[in-house]
């Protein structure tokens, strides 16, 4: 048989996979068999007392989907199964013989979990008195909301509250019992009598003559913390107007002490000091750039 042909006997179609051309590849892909017979011989379903138009795998459009769906071609649809088939759930048959809910549980967590009961429709708040329609929690939409708001879905709704809670303060409610001031404050110091940005002026960490941005910190430190869990007061921050380190040198800082070129030659050869390819050179436009490339010539 010559060699990149299908391995068929009679075939001479170009080899796609498998020693087989893309016909019979593809005919062993869709059916399992490369010498299967195409839709066109197979004519319609092998069901018995089916004749739809054959669709795949020798099956119509229908038992083909009734295969997919629930592994069997002769599974019943869900107008004859009806009803969800755990026991007590009365919902429509969605697929593998149970309704909506218990299907999306087996989906989500490889069980139905019998065991926990679901949600039915018209359900209503659990709070005494309450008519109003299942929300979340056993709650309503207005409890649950006051017990997202508040803790307990039985506390004061706002306009009962009407105020700031904290003593003097006169300002609308908004939140936790607080007007908007002291919720904000709260909220990012962990403390409603917290005292505002103008009264602490600036960053408590030593020597740091920065706004207060949040807890006590300038922004820097705020964001050190929020990123390490740490304000880390023993690493200097960057100040404007900062210039590289290396003596001599009066270019702008860019990173580790070092100025654009001194950062270039550290990272290539691990020491700010050591002299740069000469393609570097036309990116690093500097007055110590030029000298170093001189430098670089007289080596050569």
């Amino acid at each position: 048989m010559p060699a990149g042909v299908c391995e068929v006997e009679g075939c001479e179609r170009p080899h796609e996979a498998r020693g087989w051309c893309k016909a019979h590849y593809q005919r062993w892909r869709k059916y399992g068999d490369p010498l299967a017979s195409t839709r066109a011989v197979r004519g319609v379903c092998e069901v018995e007392g089916c004749e739809r138009p054959h669709y795949a795998k020798g099956w119509c459009r229908a038992h083909y989907e009734r295969w997919t769906k629930h592994g069997d071609p002769l599974a019943t649809t869900r107008a004859a199964r009806g009803v969800c088939e755990v026991e007590g759930c009365e919902r429509p048959h969605k697929a593998q013989g149970w309704c909506r809910a218990h299907h999306e549980r087996w989906t989500k967590h490889g069980d139905v979990k019998t065991h926990i009961p679901v949600r039915v429709s018209g359900r209503v708040c659990e709070v005494e008195g309450c008519e109003e329609p299942h929300y979340g929690r056993g709650w309503c939409n207005t409890h649950y909301k006051r017990w997202q708001w508040y803790g307990d879905a039985l506390a004061q709704p706002r306009t009962v509250r009407e105020v700031c809670e904290l003593e003097g303060c006169e300002e609308p409610h908004a939140a936790q019992g607080w007007c908007n001031a002291h919720y904000e404050r709260w909220r990012r110091h962990g403390d409603a009598l917290a005292e505002p940005r103008d009264v602490r002026g600036v960053c408590e960490v030593e020597e740091c003559e920065r706004p207060h941005h949040g807890r006590g910190w300038c922004r820097i430190h705020y964001q050190r913390w929020i990123k390490h869990g740490d304000v880390r007061a023993h690493i200097p921050v960057r100040t404007s107007g900062r210039v590289c380190e290396v003596e001599g040198c009066e270019e702008p800082h860019v990173g580790r002490g070092w100025c654009k070129l001194h950062h270039q030659r550290w990272a290539k050869n691990g020491d700010p000091l050591a002299p740069l390819p000469f393609y570097y050179y036309h990116v690093l436009n500097t007055e110590e750039e030029e000298g170093a490339r001189g430098e670089h010539d007289n080596m050569g």
